[in-house]
């Protein structure tokens, strides 16, 4: 018993380094890659040889530098955050809902199906456009951010659900599984991987229409209003810089979200190993 517990510890221990060392070659390649096209663009920029054209990495990250030196980066990616994150996770949950609605009613459906089309076929620049008139620029990211992630967790999470074998839901009637406990063990289970991947693509999504809504609104005291500044007093170099600090936090963010969704699988799984 001992020796065959020793083991799989030594497998588990085995494939964990091996995990490890595939975490380390990728992110090694990820840095060589991004190293490349840094020179490609320093090198571009040296040749164009003017900065209001096209900086030089160098002069991008000073800017980086005196705004966080100055404390307007950190407030202003942090206002941007709270209101992206807020319409992110509205949309979300209103996604969610609408999908378990319209899963189990065909005739709510068709109602929603049409208008959550022309949301999505709409462009982003209308929509924002659209809600500035009715609402005020401080709101618009926000309420822009709901209306790009509504749709997309309403036509994942809803393929989802009306994926689940109806043998298992056959299955849970007979067993006479309680909603709650239904919902753990045959709706979770199945809609998850449907769920996020809905969520990781939303908040790639998300971000950029809130940053979008941002530079056309100006709401005060945001990254995208900093980006409209930049761009209207042609300082190329804070342009690219505020441009820069937006793909990180994007970067980041998916990254966060991806962990915590990683987390009931992982926790799944070590359960199955436990036992």
């Amino acid at each position: 018993m001992k020796e065959s517990q020793s083991f799989a510890l030594k497998k588990v221990n085995i494939a964990s380094a091996k995990k490890t060392a595939r975490g380390v070659k990728s992110l090694l390649l990820t840095l060589l890659a991004v190293t490349f096209w840094i020179g490609i663009w320093w090198v571009a920029a040296l040749k164009i040889g003017k900065e209001w054209i096209l900086p030089t990495p160098l002069s991008v990250f000073e800017s980086l530098c005196i705004a966080a030196r100055e404390g307007t980066l950190f407030l202003r990616a942090g206002k941007s955050l709270v209101g992206i994150a807020a319409g992110y996770i509205f949309g979300t949950a209103t996604g969610v809902v609408l999908a378990v609605l319209t899963a189990k009613s065909r005739i709510l459906h068709v109602l929603f199906s049409p208008l959550l089309t022309v949301v999505r076929a709409t462009p982003v620049a209308s929509f924002i456009l659209i809600l500035w008139v009715f609402f005020a620029r401080s709101s618009v990211p926000a309420i822009s951010v709901w209306l790009i992630v509504l749709p997309i967790v309403w036509a994942n999470c809803e393929t989802g659900i009306l994926g689940i074998d109806r043998r298992l839901n056959e299955m849970t009637r007979v067993y006479c599984f309680s909603p709650v406990k239904k919902l753990f063990y045959l709706y979770a289970p199945s809609v998850f991987p449907y769920f996020k991947t809905a969520a990781l693509t939303a908040m790639g999504m998300a971000w950029k229409a809130g940053v979008a809504a941002e530079v056309l609104c100006t709401p005060d005291g945001t990254v995208g209003q900093m980006i409209w500044y930049a761009k209207r007093d042609i300082q190329t170099a804070d342009l690219f810089a505020w441009t820069a600090l937006v793909v990180v936090v994007c970067f980041l963010l998916e990254k966060f979200l991806s962990f915590l969704l990683s987390l009931p699988l992982r926790k799944h799984s070590k359960r199955k190993s436990d036992d």
